[in-house]
C-alpha cells in the first residue's frame, strides 16, 4: 500500500517504489468544497519526507486523482511538466486498492466538514422541482447532502444502510419519513433495497414492512433502526434540513408552470 498516516504526526505520507528505490513523501490532499459535488476526484501534493527548506514547500509533483474510476485527472495537462507526468504514471500504477479506498475515506471525511459548515441557503442541490410540486415525489436524504452522516444499522450480523427520504413542500407539515434498508454500493452509489418502512417520527408511529422474510419482520427492522442514536430528533432535523435546502433552491430556479385560465367574460359579450 502507498498511503498511510503517520501515528505521531498525523501526517498522509507516501510510500513510492521508484525502481530498487522506495521513495519517501509527506503528501496533501485537497477536495472540491462543493458539499454536493460527486467528482471523486482528489488533488495531491507531493513533498520529499522530512523536507526543511521552507522556500521549497510548495511540492514540484501535483497529482490528481479519480479514485472511482482509479485513473489519474488531468484538468491542467497542459501545464504538467513530464517529469510530473512521469511520476504520476508511478505513482498509480503502485497503487492498489486499498490505496483508493484510503482516498476515498480522506475525501469523504472533509467532504462531510464542508457539508456540516454549509449554510441551507448556499447549498445548489439538484431535485426535480415539477415531480415534486405536482405530483409529491420525495427527496432522498443521501442524495441531497452525500457526505453528511450516512445512517448505518445491523440486522442479523449484516451492516445495512438505511436511506431516509422526505416531503419537501414547504407548506406541507408532515412528519412522515419512508426509510430503505439497504445493502450498501460503492462510493455514493445506494445499492439494493432489501425493506422498506414508514415511519412518523414526531407520533413515533411505525407502518407495516415491506420486503419482510421470515427472518426479518417490522419489530426487527424497528429495533435496530431505533439503535441510531436520538433517531427521532435526528429525523426531524435531517427533514427540517433538506425542507430549508428545497425552499432556497426552489427560489432560485423554478418557475411554476403557468395554469390555463378560461378567458374572462366582458361586459357587452353575449
Amino acid at each position: 500500500m502507498v498511503f498511510s498516516v503517520e501515528n505521531e504526526t498525523h501526517k498522509m505520507v507516501a510510500a513510492i517504489q521508484n525502481g530498487n528505490i522506495t521513495e519517501q513523501y509527506e503528501c496533501l490532499l485537497q477536495v472540491c468544497e462543493n458539499p454536493v459535488c460527486t467528482c471523486n476526484i482528489v488533488r495531491l501534493s507531493f513533498s520529499p519526507y522530512g523536507q526543511k527548506d521552507e522556500k521549497s514547500l510548495i511540492s514540484p509533483y501535483k497529482v490528481s486523482i479519480d479514485f472511482s474510476q482509479q485513473i489519474l485527472d488531468y484538468p491542467d495537462e497542459e501545464y504538467l511538466t513530464e517529469e510530473n507526468r512521469d511520476f504520476a504514471e508511478l505513482l498509480i500504477g503502485g497503487m492498489d486498492d486499498d490505496d483508493f479506498g484510503f482516498l476515498w475515506g480522506e475525501y469523504y471525511t472533509i467532504k462531510s466538514q464542508f457539508t456540516v459548515e454549509a449554510s441551507d441557503d448556499s447549498i445548489e442541490a439538484r431535485f426535480d422541482y415539477r415531480e415534486i410540486e405536482e405530483n409529491g415525489l420525495l427527496a432522498a436524504y443521501d442524495a441531497v447532502l452525500p457526505y453528511d452522516l450516512s445512517l448505518w444499522i445491523s440486522i442479523n450480523g449484516e451492516n445495512r444502510l438505511v436511506l431516509d427520504q422526505y416531503c419537501v413542500l414547504p407548506d406541507c407539515t408532515c412528519t412522515d419519513t419512508h426509510l430503505s434498508i439497504m445493502i450498501p454500493g460503492e462510493y455514493e452509489d445506494p445499492g439494493e433495497e432489501l425493506y422498506f418502512i414508514t415511519l412518523d417520527y414526531r407520533k413515533k408511529k411505525w407502518g407495516k414492512l415491506e420486503g419482510g422474510t421470515d427472518s426479518v419482520d417490522a419489530k426487527t427492522v424497528r429495533s435496530a433502526v431505533e439503535e441510531i442514536p436520538d433517531l427521532y430528533n435526528l429525523l426531524l432535523h435531517r427533514h427540517m434540513r433538506l425542507r430549508n435546502i428545497y425552499f432556497h433552491c426552489k427560489s432560485r430556479h423554478y418557475t411554476p408552470s403557468p395554469q390555463a385560465h378560461s378567458p374572462e367574460t366582458g361586459r357587452n359579450d353575449p
